[in-house]
């Protein structure tokens, strides 16, 4: 005969069904924070993936945002663009799924180019950096004439930084030829700067304390031109601080002494513009044609004093002939700031402002 099993009573049997349960239990809340987990990583990814959509798209309509703006100059005229720039700065248009804002369109050539030789002794343009230097100081809000400041070992690491050769320079005989107690070294680059932040890694340039907006407002790295100023479109404030680096220059001397005057000469040629509520822009004569402009604007000139032979005549010019950009697409949220140089090439320049081209020296994109 078989045995007979024995059978446990139920009040007896709690324990283990309660352990079984709690098994049970817990094993459930792991798989639900599992499961939380999951949903929550798939969550990101698809956060993630949208916004690299988003910034994609934004790129893309960049690009188009940039024709956008070089087709409404060549077709409207340089000076009706940014004289009617109330109609287009600082305000959100639709373009693609995203919108597209202009920030600045502005004449650059009236800053100091970088890439322009100074490798000789009687160079004005070298008394013209060194006056760049005190004005920065003079706006700097703790104003003093800083120990670390010097200006020829600034332009000597710049010529030596722009020459095509490993020669020292020969103009200041500050040898900046090589940076070995940089981190991490670095020799000079003996070609032109293609940007201008390039500028900060020459030591001697980054003691002159300069700051980002003084630099970006005052220096250029694009052009092959000397520096010249817009007569139709530089504003005043703008007009004075260029005319101001020319104190004390050798053949300049009028234009800091007289800049009152050229000011007052200027203004008095632009009429102000009555503007009706209009989405259009407004035509406007420009003020100073470019036929015969030497000829006029001299004869102007020796109203107030200024002789023919001053070489400050050379310091205006009725047109601009380098550009800066900056405009930014915003599509979902991601947001592209572009920031981009424009040569203007003229049909004839020395005859009327007509624009055969436009050329895009840099674009770039943060």
């Amino acid at each position: 005969m078989g045995q007979k099993r024995k059978l446990t009573p139920l009040y007896q049997r709690g324990g283990s069904r309660g352990v079984a349960l709690l098994m049970s239990l817990s094993v459930i809340l792991l798989l639900s924070i599992a499961l939380m987990k999951t949903f929550e990583r798939r969550s990101a990814e698809v956060a993630h993936l949208g916004a690299n959509l988003d910034r994609f798209q934004a790129e893309s309509l960049s690009r188009s945002g940039l024709k956008v703006i070089l087709n409404a100059i060549r077709e409207q005229g340089l000076f009706t663009i940014i004289t009617n720039r109330s109609l287009w700065q600082g305000i959100d248009v639709p373009i693609g799924n995203g919108t597209f804002q202009i920030v600045k369109i502005t004449p650059i050539d009236h800053r100091f180019n970088l890439n322009v030789d100074i490798s000789r002794f009687d160079d004005p343009r070298i008394t013209v950096f060194k006056n760049m230097v005190k004005i920065s100081d003079a706006l700097s809000a703790d104003y003093n004439y800083r120990s670390g400041d010097n200006p020829s070992e600034a332009l000597s690491a710049i010529i030596d930084w722009t020459d095509m050769d490993q020669m020292g320079e020969q103009v200041f005989y500050n040898d900046f030829e090589q940076y070995y107690r940089e981190e991490p070294p670095f020799h000079v680059k003996n070609r032109d700067f293609d940007r201008l932040s390039e500028v900060r890694l020459l030591p001697a340039f980054r003691s002159l304390g300069f700051t980002a907006d003084f630099l970006e407002q005052n220096f250029r790295v694009v052009g092959q031109d000397d520096e010249y100023i817009d007569v139709n479109l530089t504003g005043k404030d703008e007009m004075a601080r260029f005319l101001s680096r020319y104190d004390t220059v050798e053949g300049f001397a009028t234009a800091y002494s007289r800049l009152n005057d050229i000011l007052d000469l200027i203004m008095e040629q632009r009429s102000p513009v009555q503007q009706e509520v209009s989405s259009d822009p407004v035509k406007m004569t420009v003020p100073f044609q470019a036929e015969n402009f030497k000829r006029d604007w001299s004869e102007k000139l020796k109203v107030i004093g200024i002789e023919e032979s001053d070489k400050i005549i050379d310091l205006f010019r009725p047109y601009s002939q380098h550009l800066f950009i900056q405009y930014q697409v915003r599509v979902g949220q991601a947001t592209v700031i572009i920031r981009s140089n424009v040569q203007v090439d003229y049909v004839d320049k020395l005859k009327n402002l007509d624009i055969s081209g436009l050329t895009i020296l840099s674009f770039r994109m943060y």
